[in-house]
């Protein structure tokens, strides 16, 4: 770009809203998106600021009020603007072409601040990426969303909305888990929100996290893994044997599996399927919140995403220095602050407390979540895993309470679920063992 070139901008246009509000003051409602910083000119910016100003405080902007408002403007050019004779009832089209100059201009900027990132030598691949996936979403965000309206725009919208669900016959808001039983207490994983599975080590919650990503993805979805416990590879593995039904270590080592077997074909149909499917794995050990979501924003912009895993919780970095429960605290918040903003629903897989074992009854409880009462208050769906035969070796291990211990969408309940152990896999088929 020549040095010379002036950045987007239209003074007329802008003239024209100001001059719009001069004929007739009413029309400045019309436009509450609109704000100072939008206007290329200075002057302009804070001729409208106080145009704003002076209707806040009921007083009309003519050529009598306005120079005892806006101290030094120059009459003539004022009456220059009033000249115009903009139409009060065009005043949006004037603003919107204002803010769209405005947003090329945060462009031009967003694009410097990203080069600048590339330049630095002491700045690493990743740190540049995210910094310019943080960039670009702050200058696409549409800051003009009005943060006040009326209920009956909201109802009008909602109206078509439920009869077109009624029409449908109805069903679940959210993304289904794959498990009906599940789906039936906690109504689909719902855009915007946080759930949390949780249990004590061994019962199976990252388990029922790859095979609830497993259903979701074979419904169509596109799903964003980030593993901080696991490799990508461990993830493959343990994806293709709760799908082919041959063990994770078999797969690992190659055990019993000839290239005419049945089990291999079985391992090789499970990957041909995997390599189909819109799910996406991050393992980088101990991520932050902020790079969850600036990860997630780049493949939410390159492929898409429709819901993101965590495993696990506890194992995410925090910049909120001091105790485990500060930094747990600040994740939780972080996480449900991240489904928001992104309106996706968001998956948390999490520990509970050692003080399960310490109980007769081991069956979790809300106050068992570990280290933080926040994740409770955060989450929308919080749901527990327990397996009795776990802790009773003379019971057969093959079936899984899956407790909906919050809900903030409807009703709290357990439903159970068939669990084989050797596969890591759960069935909606308590009977079920064998695949």
């Amino acid at each position: 770009m020549s040095e010379n070139k002036l950045p987007p901008h239209d003074i007329t246009a802008e003239e024209s809203v100001l001059s719009a509000i001069m004929i007739d003051s009413d029309c400045i409602h019309e436009i509450p998106e609109l704000k100072p910083a939008h206007f290329y000119k200075r002057l302009h910016g804070e001729v409208f600021r106080g145009f704003s100003e002076m209707m806040a405080n009921g007083v009309t902007p003519d050529m009598i009020t306005v120079p005892d408002y806006i101290v030094d403007i120059d009459m003539s050019w004022l009456l220059g603007v009033v000249a115009l004779t903009a139409t009060p009832h065009l005043v949006s089209n004037y603003a919107q072409i204002v803010m769209d100059k405005a947003k090329k201009r945060d462009i031009i900027a967003a694009a410097g601040e990203m080069a600048a990132v590339a330049w630095r030598d002491e700045a690493t691949v990743d740190e540049a990426l995210d910094t310019v996936s943080r960039v670009l979403l702050e200058t696409v965000v549409d800051d003009t969303k009005r943060g006040v309206e009326p209920i009956r725009t909201k109802v009008s919208s909602l109206i078509d909305i439920v009869t077109q669900r009624a029409a449908e016959g109805g069903g679940i808001r959210g993304i289904s888990t794959g498990y009906p039983k599940l789906d039936e207490i906690t109504r689909g994983l719902r855009d915007s929100t946080l759930t949390i599975i949780a249990g004590r080590p061994g019962m199976g919650k990252t388990a029922l996290g790859t095979n609830m990503m497993e259903r979701i993805a074979k419904a169509g979805k596109r799903v964003l893994f980030f593993t901080l416990e696991m490799s990508d590879e461990q993830v493959v593995y343990r994806l293709s044997a709760q799908m082919s039904g041959v063990s994770y270590m078999d797969i690992e080592e190659g055990n019993r599996l000839s290239p005419t077997s049945t089990r291999y074909a079985n391992v090789m149909g499970a990957m041909g399927q995997l390599s189909e499917m819109h799910i996406s794995i991050d393992d980088t050990a101990a991520i932050a919140g902020e790079q969850i979501y600036a990860r997630t924003q780049r493949e939410m912009a390159i492929n898409g995403v429709d819901i993101v895993f965590i495993d696990y919780l506890q194992l995410m970095s925090s910049s909120v220095e001091g105790n485990p429960v500060a930094q747990v605290s600040a994740i939780s918040k972080g996480l449900q602050s991240l489904a928001k903003r992104l309106n996706i629903p968001v998956v948390a897989i999490a520990q509970l407390s050692r003080n399960v074992e310490n109980r007769e009854n081991k069956r979790p409880r809300l106050p068992d979540l570990r280290d933080s009462g926040q994740i409770e208050q955060d989450a929308s769906l919080v749901i527990f895993i327990y397996r009795d035969g776990y802790y009773h070796e003379e019971e057969e291990d093959t079936v899984a309470e899956i407790n909906v211990a919050k809900n903030r969408y409807g009703a709290t309940g357990m439903t159970k679920l068939g669990w084989i152990a050797e596969y890591g896999r759960f069935t909606n088929d308590i009977k079920v063992t064998d695949l």
